[in-house]
């Protein structure tokens, strides 16, 4: 490994070790019977509630969405050690988790946890780090070459074929600000989320071969899906708290950003080893 680089899935697993399921997650409020179970989500406005047997063992909650008793699945326990990247991408399928510490549950988590201040650090790190793979690549894999003359050329190439254009402008702003405050910078790090999609989306669409074929299959880059990505990026990165609202498909979202952000730094790893 070259000197200073962080491989994703060193990365990945630090992150996950940082930030567990049971720092988001809130300790159960049980019952002893569907009746108490009922009146526990009348009361505390809980969507499931665990009701106990009479060992004590919990094998079935009250959903209050469903209006009946349900048995818990495997497909309903999480492990409490399960980091927050994984859980996130493990909450947009299946809405909530009962935590497992042990084989004793002891907490609930549900998707709109994902609004704790915790899980931002985590995923801010994980798109950072996906901004600077890109700009990497694209600094070594366009054709025009690596000065800002050439990037900006590179650039206008770009957006003479998309709908959905590059700022340039915009980054060519910020440079001039920067460099006029003696701050080091160049072109490439001047732009934004949706423009780097952009210029990379164009990068990999010239690529033909199994590796890319492959990413493309998997990883939507469409304008809208671009877009998307760029506010959820920009609400990230300024701690909006309340990313997560009362609908699953903002977290099934959030999930399918987090998950691109991992497609691409993995392929720009595997293509440079």
């Amino acid at each position: 490994m070259a000197e200073n680089k962080i491989e994703s899935d060193y990365l990945l697993s630090r992150i996950n070790e940082m930030f567990k399921i049971v720092d988001i997650s809130n300790k159960i409020v049980s019952a002893k019977n569907e009746e108490i179970a009922k009146q526990i989500h009348e009361v505390q406005d809980f969507d499931r509630v665990p009701i106990e047997d009479n060992d004590g063992n919990i094998k079935e909650y009250y959903d209050s969405n469903k209006n009946k008793t349900v048995q818990i699945t495997p497909a309903d326990l999480i492990s409490e050690s399960t980091g927050i990247l994984e859980t996130l991408s493990n909450l947009y399928p299946n809405k909530f988790y009962f935590v497992l510490t042990g084989n004793k549950i002891t907490h609930i988590v549900h998707y709109s946890d994902l609004n704790n201040p915790i899980v931002l650090p985590g995923i801010y790190t994980l798109i950072a780090y996906c901004e600077i793979k890109i700009r990497e690549y694209a600094r070594e894999n366009n054709t025009y070459g690596k000065t800002d003359n050439d990037i900006e050329r590179f650039l206008t190439y770009i957006n003479t074929k998309n709908s959905i254009k590059i700022n340039i402008a915009r980054a060519k702003k910020q440079l001039k600000t920067k460099i006029d405050n003696k701050i080091e910078t160049n072109l490439l790090d001047e732009l934004y989320l949706d423009d780097e999609l952009i210029m990379f989306r164009e990068l990999i669409s010239m690529l033909n071969d199994e590796r890319s074929n492959e990413f493309k299959k998997c990883v939507d880059l469409s304008d809208t899906t671009i877009t998307s990505y760029n506010k959820l990026r920009n609400d990230i990165m300024h701690s909006n708290y309340q990313m997560i609202e009362k609908q699953s498909h903002d977290v099934e979202e959030l999930g399918k950003f987090i998950k691109a952000c991992q497609w691409i730094i993995s392929y720009i790893e595997n293509i440079s080893n």
